[in-house]
C-alpha cells in the first residue's frame, strides 16, 4: 500500500490529521504495528482507526467489525502485543471492541456501556482489560471481555494506563495503583488535581497542573524538574533496568525530557504550532513496549500524530491520512462513448483519464491549490463537457480536455465538502456548495456569482438534487438532514426521524427516491418528509457510502466492512466488491452515467482507484498517476532554519535550501522523483542509508523539472534523504509510483462492457506540470513493479480479509486457555 511521509515541520497549512490516541508495540520493525484513532469530527468522513505495520510509514483503515457509533474514548495495546495481538478500544456511549489479530479486525465484547478510559495490563497468564464506567466503578476482565468484575474503587476514574502487570488511575488529586493486574489497588493524594497518570515496574507518574509528580519504589510522590501545566506523561518501562527517563508534553512548546528521573530536564521541539482551532493541543503520550532499545515514544495532537526515535528529543510527523487521499471522482456524461473521467485529491490536484482509468495525466497546470474537495461533470447547452471544482475559498472550472482551470465568480469562504450541480445545469446554472462551517452556498448564474444561503451550519456531508432541482437534501456530519423546495434557496431541518448518532449523512439521488445513509443503517424518501429503513440487518450499523446508478441500481458500503448491491429487479441485498473491499470500505462511489451501456462503477479507498465493468459485483485496481506529494502538503521534514517559501499550496518553487539543510521523507511505493527549479547548486542523494548520486541543479531557470529519479524499488518503506551541498536546492514536489497488483487470474471471470481490462501498469502519460520526463524503459514505461502476492491479497496482513471469521475463534482460544490455566 502506498503511503505517506514522515513529516512537515512550520509550514504546515492547516491541521488536517487530528488524532486522539495513539498505541504502538514495539518500536520500527517487524513488529512496529501502530494503531491510531482520528479526532471525531474533524474529517467529515472519517475512519475511526488507523493501522500500521512498519512503524509509521504506511498506514491502511482498520475497519472490520468496528461498527461503533459513538465516539472512542480511548485505545490500548496488551504489554505482550507482539505475541498475543490484543488490543482495546472503548467508547462513549456503546462499550468496548476487542482485537486478537494485532488490531486487523475487532468483536464487540462489552455492549450498551458508556466507557471512559481503557488499559490492557497481564497477569502472567494472559492479557487483562480494564474499562472505567463514565460515572461509574473501574471493570476487569481475565477472558477477554466475555465477563466482567467490578473493581472496589472509587466512580468517576479519570486517567488510566498500563505497563506490564501493572495499572494506575486517578480520581481528582489520588494516584491509585495496582501491582496483579487490577486485583488489589494503592493509593496515594498527590495535592492537585492530575490529568494523566503513568506506570512501570519501579516508578509511579502523574501530569498535573504544576508539572510531572513522580514516586520511585515504595516512595511518596514529589515534584520533579518538568514544571508546569501537563497534559500527558510516560515513563519508561525499562525503568527497573536503570533506564529513569520520564516524557510530559504540555500545550505548546513540546516533548518536556528528563533523563535522570526527573532531576533535570530538556525541551524536544515539535516545530509543528498549536492551531488555533482547538485549546488542548496533545492527547496522549505512548512509549514502544520495547523503548528501553529503540527509545521510540509517540505523541498524538490535535495538530497531527509525531514520532521520535530518540527518547523525545526530536521528533518528526506521521500522516495517518496520505495528502493523495482520493476525494472525488467524476465521470463524463458520456462516459460509454468517450471513458472520460476526473479524479480529485487530497494535497496532490487532480488527474484524467480518458481511457476509463487504465491511464492518467497530471491536470495541475493553473490549479491555485493542491486539494480539490469535490468535483462534478456536467454538459453546457452545446454540448461542451464542463467540469467545476471545489477548492478551499473558490470554485473552478474547466473545459475538455481540462488542461486550463480558472475562478468561477466571487470566492466562498472556508473549506468545502460537497459541491453538487443541478440535474438541469445547461438550463439553470444552478449548483450548490457545501461546506465545513459557514454552511450552503449556491449559485444560479454557472458559477458567476455564489451566494450563502443558510446560517452557519455543522459540516455538510453530503447534497442531493431530486430529478427535478425543487426539493434538495443535505447532510451533516451531525448526524441531521436538511431539506429545501425550492431548488436550494432556503432550507430546513429535517425533524429526526430516529436517533442521531454524530456519524456523517450521505445521500445519493435514485430515479424517484433518495438514498440516505446514517449512523443507524439505510433510509430512502422519496419527498425528505418520510422516510423508510431498510430491514436487512446487514446495513443496520454505521453506513460509509451510499451511491445510486441511473437505472436505480443502489450500492451501500458499510463502516465496519462490507459493499451492498441492490438492482431494481432484484430479490433483496447482495454482497459484492471482491478484489476492493478487503483495503477498506470505500469512501467514493460512482456508478457511470451511462450504466446501461457499460456496467460501470467507480470506487476509492484513501489513495487507491477501483473499477468495475460488471455492474460493480468484482472490482480491480486501475492505473493513476505517480502520486504527488507538494512541498506544503505535509510531505517532508526539513533541518533547515533558512527556508523560503511562495504562498501558494500548488506547484511552484515553493522550498529552498542552502547549503548543509536537509530535506528527509519517507515513503512507501516502487519509485520516486525529486522535482525542484535549475539555476541552483549541487545536492547529495541518499537513499535506505546509502549516498546513491550527486545532482548538479545548475543552468537557466526552469521549474518543475525532474532533479532526480528512481525505479525498480521494492514495494516497502523508503527513506530519502537530500542534503544540500553548496548554493541553492528547490523543492516543488515529489511524485512516488505506487505498485498495482497484476490483474486477478483468467478463471475469476470476463468483465463485460467499457474498455478491456489489460492489467498494465499506469503508465505516465505526460504532466502538465512537468517538463522533463522522469525515467522509463525502452518502452516508455516505467518499470514493471515487484512480483508479490499476485493481487490475492492473501500476504498482506494490513487488510486482514479473513478477520471476522478469525476473531471469535481466536477470543474463545484465548477465554480457554485462561480457564485451563
Amino acid at each position: 500500500m502506498l503511503a505517506i511521509l514522515t513529516a512537515s515541520a512550520a509550514w504546515a497549512h492547516h491541521p488536517h490529521d487530528p488524532i486522539e490516541r495513539v498505541d504502538l508495540s514495539s518500536g520500527p520493525g517487524p513488529a512496529g504495528v501502530i494503531l491510531a484513532s482520528r479526532l471525531p469530527n474533524q474529517n467529515w468522513r472519517p475512519y475511526d482507526v488507523m493501522r500500521s505495520e512498519d512503524g509509521g510509514v504506511s498506514w491502511a483503515p482498520s475497519f472490520t467489525g468496528l461498527d461503533n457509533a459513538s465516539d472512542m474514548s480511548d485505545l490500548d495495546v496488551s504489554p505482550e502485543f507482539d505475541a498475543d495481538g490484543v488490543a482495546m478500544v472503548t467508547t462513549l456511549e456503546e462499550g468496548a471492541w476487542v482485537s486478537v489479530d494485532f488490531g486487523r479486525s475487532w468483536e464487540h465484547v462489552l455492549d450498551d456501556v458508556p466507557l471512559g478510559s481503557g488499559a490492557v495490563v497481564h497477569d502472567g497468564l494472559g492479557p487483562v482489560l480494564l474499562a472505567a464506567q463514565i460515572g461509574g466503578a473501574l471493570l476487569r476482565s481475565e477472558d477477554l471481555g466475555a465477563t466482567w468484575d467490578t473493581v472496589t474503587a472509587p466512580a468517576l476514574v479519570g486517567s488510566l494506563s498500563g505497563s506490564g502487570a501493572r495499572a494506575a488511575y486517578s480520581v481528582g488529586s489520588v494516584y491509585y495503583w495496582s501491582d496483579d493486574a487490577g486485583t488489589t489497588w494503592d493509593s496515594a493524594d498527590v495535592g492537585v488535581d492530575i490529568a494523566a497518570v503513568d506506570i512501570a515496574p519501579g516508578a509511579r507518574a502523574a501530569a498535573t497542573v504544576q508539572g510531572v509528580y513522580l514516586a520511585e519504589g515504595s516512595g511518596s510522590f514529589s515534584l520533579t524538574a518538568i514544571r508546569g501545566p501537563m497534559t500527558t506523561v510516560a515513563v519508561s518501562p525499562a525503568w527497573a533496568q536503570g533506564d529513569r527517563v520520564v516524557i510530559a508534553t504540555g500545550n505548546a512548546v513540546g516533548a518536556f525530557v528528563s533523563e535522570d528521573g526527573g532531576a533535570t530536564m530538556d525541551v524536544g521541539l515539535i516545530r509543528i504550532p498549536p492551531s488555533e482551532q482547538a485549546t488542548i493541543h496533545y492527547y496522549t503520550l505512548r512509549m514502544s513496549r520495547g523503548f528501553g532499545t529503540d527509545r521510540t515514544v509517540l505523541a498524538s495532537r490535535f495538530e497531527g500524530l509525531f514520532r521520535s526515535g530518540d527518547a523525545g528529543h526530536t521528533w518528526m510527523e506521521f500522516d495517518t491520512r496520505p495528502p493523495a487521499l482520493l476525494t472525488a471522482i467524476a465521470l463524463s456524461p458520456r462516459y460509454a462513448d468517450d471513458h472520460t473521467l476526473l479524479v480529485g485529491s487530497y494535497d496532490s490536484g487532480v488527474w484524467s483519464s480518458t481511457d476509463g482509468g487504465d491511464t492518467f495525466e497530471v491536470k495541475n497546470t493553473t490549479l491555485p491549490r493542491a486539494s480539490a474537495y469535490d468535483i462534478q461533470f456536467t454538459a453546457s447547452s452545446d454540448g461542451t463537457l464542463v467540469s467545476s471544482m471545489a477548492l478551499r475559498d473558490k470554485v473552478i472550472g474547466g473545459t475538455a480536455p481540462f488542461d486550463e482551470w480558472s475562478q468561477l465568480g466571487n470566492n466562498t469562504i472556508g473549506y468545502p465538502t460537497r459541491l453538487r450541480v443541478s440535474p438541469n445545469w445547461a438550463d439553470d446554472g444552478v449548483a450548490l456548495l457545501g461546506m465545513r462551517t459557514p454552511g450552503i452556498f449556491r449559485t444560479s448564474d454557472f458559477g458567476a456569482t455564489w451566494v450563502s444561503v443558510t446560517p452557519q451550519l455543522p459540516p455538510i456531508s453530503d447534497i442531493a438534487f431530486d430529478e427535478d432541482a425543487r426539493v434538495v437534501l443535505t447532510g451533516h456530519v451531525s448526524g441531521r438532514l436538511g431539506r429545501s423546495t425550492d431548488g436550494g434557496q432556503t432550507f430546513a431541518s429535517v425533524p429526526p426521524f430516529a436517533p442521531t448518532p454524530v456519524e456523517p449523512v450521505l445521500i445519493d439521488r435514485c430515479p424517484g427516491t433518495f438514498l440516505i445513509g446514517t449512523g443507524l443503517g439505510v433510509y430512502t424518501s422519496s419527498d425528505g418528509v418520510t422516510f423508510v429503513q431498510e430491514t436487512d440487518p446487514r446495513l443496520s450499523g454505521v453506513v460509509h457510502e451510499v451511491a445510486c446508478g441511473p437505472d436505480g441500481t443502489r450500492f451501500v458500503a458499510m463502516r465496519a466492512g462490507g459493499l451492498f448491491r441492490l438492482e431494481p429487479s432484484g430479490p433483496g441485498w447482495v454482497e459484492v466488491g471482491a478484489g476492493m473491499v478487503e483495503d477498506g470500505p470505500p469512501a467514493e462511489i460512482v456508478v457511470s452515467p451511462t450504466f446501461d451501456r457499460d456496467h460501470t462503477v467507480f470506487a476509492a479507498v484513501d489513495q487507491w482507484l477501483y473499477r468495475s465493468t460488471d455492474g460493480g459485483d468484482r472490482y480491480r485496481r486501475v492505473g493513476i498517476a505517480p502520486i504527488r506529494y507538494e512541498e506544503d502538503a505535509q510531505a517532508v521534514d526539513s533541518t533547515s532554519s533558512t527556508l523560503t517559501f511562495d504562498s501558494g499550496e500548488s506547484v511552484g518553487a515553493a522550498l529552498s535550501l542552502e547549503a548543509g539543510d536537509t530535506v528527509e521523507i519517507l515513503v512507501r511505493g516502487i519509485g520516486l522523483d525529486w522535482l525542484g527549479a535549475t539555476g541552483g547548486g549541487t545536492a547529495q542523494v541518499e537513499l535506505d542509508g546509502s549516498v546513491v548520486d550527486t545532482v548538479d541543479t545548475s543552468g537557466p531557470v526552469a521549474y518543475q523539472q525532474v532533479l532526480w529519479s528512481v525505479r525498480g524499488l521494492p514495494d516497502e518503506a523508503h527513506r530519502l534523504v537530500i542534503t544540500c551541498l553548496s548554493g541553492t536546492i528547490t523543492f516543488d514536489a515529489f511524485d512516488v509510483w505506487p505498485y498495482l497488483p497484476p490483474p486477478p487470474p483468467d478463471d475469476t471471470g470476463t468483465e463485460t462492457g467499457g474498455p478491456p481490462e489489460t492489467g498494465t501498469p499506469p503508465t505516465d502519460t505526460g504532466s502538465t506540470t512537468t517538463d522533463t520526463d522522469p525515467t522509463t524503459t525502452d518502452d516508455g514505461n516505467p518499470p514493471p513493479p515487484p512480483e508479490s502476492d499476485g493481487g490475492c491479497h492473501c500476504a498482506s496482513a494490513t487488510r486482514g480479509s479473513a478477520g471476522v471469521a478469525r476473531v471469535p475463534l481466536a477470543l474463545l482460544f484465548w477465554r480457554r486457555r485462561r480457564r485451563s490455566g
